[in-house]
């Protein structure tokens, strides 16, 4: 079991000064050898303020908030709403180690002088410190190694606290997406993986650096107005000329930003379709290898791919230039400055002018490389933000039951069809629809009929027909035009076979049994009812063969009989824990809910029927079906 993390429960001086690492790094630069490696049990947990689950659970409860009827925000990001609600103190601190460091930057150049004009005598500069003498010049250099010291512990803690907050904010809005995907509406449900895939890590990736480096774009152009003044009150009005040079790149470096913002719009798209295209060949895999389809799809993903390419490439060739402007500028500005001060303006020049002059100018160099960085950053996240709000927005399942789900299995007289309290499912004249507007036509118009407890149900039709769509309504995922459907059972679960088998990267074993308690007994009933009792004794490993993804090593009606014996599995799981003790008035239903999606349709005839009778209506017998 992981360590709880000193970063929960270190002192003030312990988190300032990196105390709480130092035990860490040192005892396994002593202690560590290859006998001895670093196990995962030797590693911190995560901090309990990076945990994501209550960052999202904190995060819905404000987002359903911002977007009820009554309190809507009207214009502006949402996302970003939130994120200046939960993240705005600790980023305001990581502002106030940034101006710690702009303090000590600024210091460095005036130190420096006074000390070249104290070890040079300058006669001329003398007066203009009168502190330092013989006597005290010693705090000279003592004033330089502490405001070396600020200078990198000042920049590092500031790193250290954004890194975490955009650690924090990533966890927080990835968890987010994942419950958002588990919740979407059926209807939205076909949207591509590679979409989704490239908001989880691309799109949370980008928020969480233009989080870390937001501060640059107005701490920094201030830090660069000061310096500015302080080298005109150096070298005289000359440093006005190197300034111009400097404006003329401000709006050339936000019009690139800006244009790279938008060139990583067009590119995400290419890359969703890529993404896309790579998880539809590795599903159909085996397909793709039978047929030697292998230089069609190669070729399919490598226009796609050609066409990101070149939007990546054109993004990379322009944060070059304005990186090699940015390093060649302060040069640039040096030469020009000093020269024009000298020859046009007859400034006099010594060695303590141009030392600070040129420690003004080298101190520019970081704040003016990170300003169009973290421009860019922020047109991207801007992009990032809005994909991200439109997927939060697609509809989703009902997350309270539109209609009654009863569970204590009494009828109020007159809303249903009948009177019986036997009933476990009533339409009275329900209308169902897969859109979730309500100006479309729905495919299921005025259905009524009852189901009553351990009767088995047939529902036939034509393709098309809403079959599949009854069933969904029936598992309350649908928006319903009126609340005409009632569901009693006995406990939460409704066993569910979907027409579409999902299998998962795991045994055979596991994906049956699922979250269930295992039981041997049960376990070989639903082996033999689904008739794979021969197909695991078959294979070298038995029940314990690792199904690789989405089942690739199993055929179409292996699949879905492993979905069915998860099916019969999860039913038998609900009927056996139901209390042996009864009383003698009616309580909820004691037949579980079971719902069969054309679960024969990938196996052939004698197998379909085997499964029917061992299944359908053996173990099945005593439910609802």
């Amino acid at each position: 079991m992981s360590k709880a993390s000193p970063l929960d429960s270190g002192t003030c001086c312990s988190l300032i000064f990196w105390r709480w690492l130092t035990s860490f790094l040192y005892f396994n630069w002593r202690h560590r050898t290859s006998s001895n490696p670093l196990l995962i049990s030797d590693v911190w947990s995560v901090p309990k303020d990076t945990e994501s689950i209550p960052l999202a659970e904190q995060f819905q409860q404000h987002w359903r908030a911002m977007n009820s009827p009554t309190t809507k925000q009207q214009g502006g990001s949402r996302l970003t709403s939130l994120l200046i609600h939960f993240f705005w103190k600790r980023w305001l601190l990581a502002g106030l180690s940034y101006i710690c460091w702009c303090v000590c930057a600024l210091l460095q150049p005036e130190i420096v002088a006074w000390t070249a004009s104290y070890l040079s005598h300058d006669n001329a500069t003398a007066t203009a410190t009168p502190l330092f003498n013989n006597d005290n010049a010693w705090t000279l250099p003592l004033l330089l190694f502490v405001c070396g010291i600020g200078y990198a512990w000042s920049i590092n803690i500031k790193f250290h606290i954004l890194s975490r907050l955009g650690v924090q904010a990533k966890a927080m809005i990835q968890s987010v997406l994942i419950g958002k995907a588990l919740r979407l509406h059926v209807n939205t449900q076909t949207s591509g993986i590679g979409a989704w895939t490239n908001l989880v890590s691309n799109d949370t990736e980008q928020i969480a650096q233009a989080m870390m480096f937001l501060h640059y774009l107005w701490l920094s152009v201030g830090f660069v107005l000061i310096v500015v003044v302080l080298m005109v009150l150096t070298v005289g009005v000359a440093a006005l000329l190197g300034f111009g040079i400097l404006l003329l790149l401000l709006p050339l470096n936000g019009m690139v930003s800006s244009w790279i913002g938008s060139r990583k719009s067009q590119m995400l798209k290419e890359t969703d379709q890529r993404t896309n295209l790579v998880a539809q060949m590795l599903q159909g895999i085996e397909v793709i290898k039978s047929w030697g389809m292998e230089s069609a799809f190669e070729e399919r993903i490598g226009c796609v791919r050609s066409k990101e390419m070149v939007h990546l490439s054109i993004i990379h060739v322009m944060r070059i230039f304005l990186k090699t402007a940015l390093f060649a500028v302060p040069t640039l500005v040096a030469v020009v400055t000093l020269h024009v001060a000298r020859v046009w303006f007859r400034h006099p020049l010594n060695l303590v002018i141009c030392l600070k002059t040129l420690s003004y100018l080298n101190i520019l160099r970081f704040p003016l490389l990170l300003i169009p960085y973290a421009l860019s950053l922020l047109f991207e996240a801007r992009a990032s933000i809005a994909r991200i709000e439109t997927f939060l927005d697609l509809p989703e399942c009902p997350v309270e039951p539109e209609c009654p789900v009863e569970q204590d299995g009494s009828l109020d007289s007159g809303r249903g069809i009948g009177d019986d309290e036997k009933q476990q499912i009533v339409l009275d004249n329900a209308s169902l629809s897969w859109s979730t507007l309500s100006s479309s036509p729905d495919i299921l118009s005025d259905i009524s009929f009852c189901a009553n407890e351990g009767e088995l149900v047939g529902v036939v039709g034509p393709v098309g027909c809403g079959k599949t769509l009854l069933l969904h309504g029936l598992l309350n995922e649908l928006k319903q035009t009126n609340t005409a459907i009632r569901v009693h059972r006995h406990s939460q679960k409704i066993s569910y076979f979907s027409q579409t088998p999902q299998i998962f990267n795991n045994t055979i074993r596991e994906n049956i049994v699922f979250d269930e308690t295992y039981d041997e007994e049960r376990y070989q009933q639903v082996l033999h009812a689904s008739c794979l009792d021969i197909d695991i004794q078959n294979m070298l490993q038995g029940d314990q063969t690792n199904l690789g993804e989405r089942g690739i090593n199993l055929s179409g009606g292996q699949k879905a009989r492993v979905a069915f014996a998860r099916c019969l599995y999860s039913a038998t799981s609900i009927l056996a824990a139901q209390p042996t003790t009864s009383t003698t008035h009616h309580t909820a239903p004691s037949c579980p809910l079971v719902l069969l999606d054309d679960p024969l349709s990938a196996v052939d005839v004698e197998v379909g029927r085997k499964m029917w009778h061992r299944g359908v209506v053996g173990i099945l017998n005593r439910m609802t079906v």
